[in-house]
C-alpha cells in the first residue's frame, strides 16, 4: 500500500573491508500502485506476493499497471532505513521529476559558473567543464537530512553547523582536489575540515584514507596535516585547528597501540630517532620519508599559528628530514638501511620496493616545502632546472596507458603532480 520497497545492503570492497564494511539502507518509493510484486535469489527461484526476505543473494521486483508513467524515487542513509525515508521525503515526497530536474541542473550550474574560461574551442571548453564536474562528485555526503552520521567508531552521531563528508583519498587529493577547493568552492573545503575534526574527535585519529565510516589506512604519508595547513594559509580558518593539531601531533611522534583503528605513520619510532625511515621499518620507505617530511613542515605551520613555538621549531627542523634519504653517489632518493647505509638503486625508471607508485625520476623533485634546499642538494638552481627539464623532455617519447606506468614524468599518478610548477618556483 505504501508504493515502497526498503531494506539494507551489507558492502564489502577492497577498501571498505579493512574494518567490517558499509552497511547502506535504503527506501525505493514509487508514484503507480503495484499490480504485482515478490522476491527472488540467486538461482531467480521466484516467490510472487511475498513481501520480505533476507540472505546474501536476494532480490525484489514490482510490476506497474500497463500504460502507467511511474516515477520510481531512491533514497539511501549510512544510518538506517528511517534516515533512508526521511531524506526521500525531504528530497523528492512529491515524486515531481520535472522539479527534481530543475533543481539538479540549477544546481550545477551555480557550480560549474563559478570558473569561466575564454579561448579554445567548444571541445576544450567541454573537456573542462566536464573534468570540473567529476571534480565536485566527491567526496560523499554522509549525513542523514536531520544531521546524523555514522561516525568513524561506527557509532551515530549529529552534525552541527557543518555537512559530514567521508570517502577522503587524501593523498590522491591533498595535491589537487583541495587546493582548488580551498579557492572556488570553500565552502565544500569548510565541510572536509571540519569533516576531518569530528573524525578525529569520533575515531581518535584524522585518517589517511576515510572510506564511509572507517578507517582504511590506505597510501602512506599524512596528508590531512598538509590540507588543514594550506587551507589555514589561504585564509579558510572556520574549524577546531586546536583538535586537529593535537590529534595530528600523537600520530607525528607515536606509533598508535596495538589494535587501534588507524596505523598511523608507519616507521614513526625509527623516522624519529634516525630521520628517516628504513627500508626494514616500512616498504615504500622513501616515500614515506618523503612525506612524512613534507607534513612535519605543515605541522610547523599549524603550530606557529597556534603558539606552540617549541613544536614550531621541531617540525620545522624535521621537515628537512628528506634530506637524509638522498644518495649523492647516484643523485637520487634512494632507500637507505637503519645502519646508514644505501640500497643499491639497480634501475631509475623501475618500481622499486622503497617507493609507493613511482620510481626514481617521479620522486626525484618531491620537496614541494623546501624547493631552494632541494635545489641545493641537487647541485644549484640551473642543475635542477636542467634535470627537470630534461624529464619533461624524455616523457614526450614516452609510451603511456592506463595500464603501462610513464616512465619519467607521469600525469597519471600522484606523486609528481607538482613537477610542472617547479619551473616557476624555482
Amino acid at each position: 500500500d505504501a508504493r515502497e520497497l526498503r531494506g539494507w545492503v551489507h558492502l564489502s570492497g577492497g577498501y571498505s573491508s579493512r574494518r567490517g564494511g558499509i552497511v547502506v539502507s535504503f527506501v525505493v518509493r514509487a508514484s503507480e500502485p503495484f499490480v504485482a510484486h515478490g522476491l527472488f535469489d540467486g538461482d531467480l527461484a521466484i516467490d510472487d506476493d511475498a513481501t520480505s526476505a533476507s540472505g546474501p543473494d536476494v532480490g525484489a521486483y514490482f510490476e506497474m499497471a500497463p500504460g502507467t508513467r511511474p516515477v520510481i524515487a531512491a533514497a539511501i542513509s549510512f544510518v538506517d532505513v528511517e534516515g533512508a525515508r526521511k531524506n526521500l521525503d525531504a528530497e523528492a515526497d512529491d515524486l515531481d521529476f520535472d522539479r527534481v530536474l530543475a533543481e539538479a541542473r540549477e544546481l550545477w550550474e551555480a557550480h560549474l559558473q563559478r570558473i569561466r574560461v575564454e579561448g579554445g574551442t567548444e571541445r576544450d571548453a567541454r573537456i573542462f567543464y566536464s573534468a570540473l564536474y567529476r571534480v565536485l562528485l566527491m567526496p560523499t555526503l554522509l549525513e542523514d537530512v536531520d544531521g546524523r552520521y555514522r561516525g568513524l567508531d561506527h557509532e551515530v552521531h549529529v552534525a552541527e553547523d557543518f555537512e559530514y563528508l567521508s570517502d577522503l583519498s587524501l593523498w590522491d587529493t591533498f595535491r589537487t582536489l583541495h587546493p582548488l577547493l580551498d579557492l572556488v568552492y570553500p565552502e565544500h573545503q569548510r565541510n572536509v575540515l571540519r569533516s576531518l575534526v569530528a573524525m578525529a574527535q569520533d575515531g581518535g585519529y584524522v585518517p589517511r584514507w576515510p572510506i564511509g565510516p572507517n578507517y582504511t589506512g590506505g597510501m602512506v604519508g599524512d596528508p590531512a596535516a598538509i590540507v588543514f595547513a594550506e587551507s589555514w594559509a589561504k585564509g579558510l580558518r572556520d574549524f577546531d585547528l586546536r583538535t586537529a593539531y593535537d590529534a595530528l601531533r600523537l600520530t607525528a611522534l607515536e606509533a598508535p597501540p596495538q589494535g587501534a583503528p588507524f596505523r598511523g605513520r608507519e616507521g614513526i619510532e625509527e623516522y624519529v630517532t634516525l630521520g628517516y625511515v628504513p627500508v626494514e621499518a616500512a616498504g615504500g620507505s622513501v616515500s614515506r620519508t618523503l612525506e612524512y617530511a613534507y607534513a612535519d613542515f605543515a605541522l610547523a605551520r599549524m603550530a606557529e599559528a597556534l603558539g606552540e613555538d617549541e613544536d614550531a621549531a621541531l617540525f620545522a627542523e624535521r621537515a628537512e628530514n628528506y634530506v637524509n634519504v638522498f644518495d649523492p653517489e647516484v643523485g637520487f632518493f634512494v632507500g637507505r638501511r637503519a645502519n646508514g647505509s644505501f640500497e643499491a638503486l639497480e634501475t631509475e625508471t623501475g618500481w622499486r620496493p622503497f617507493y609507493t607508485e613511482g620510481n626514481a625520476h617521479q620522486y626525484l623533485f618531491y620537496a614541494p616545502h623546501d624547493l631552494p634546499g632541494l635545489a641545493e642538494l641537487l647541485g644549484g638552481p640551473e642543475t635542477t632546472l636542467a634535470r627537470l627539464e630534461a624529464l619533461f623532455e624524455r616523457s614526450t617519447r614516452d609510451t603511456m596507458t592506463p595500464l603501462l606506468p610513464g616512465l619519467y614524468y607521469w600525469h597519471g599518478n600522484e606523486p609528481d603532480l607538482h613537477y610542472a610548477f617547479v619551473f616557476s618556483a624555482l
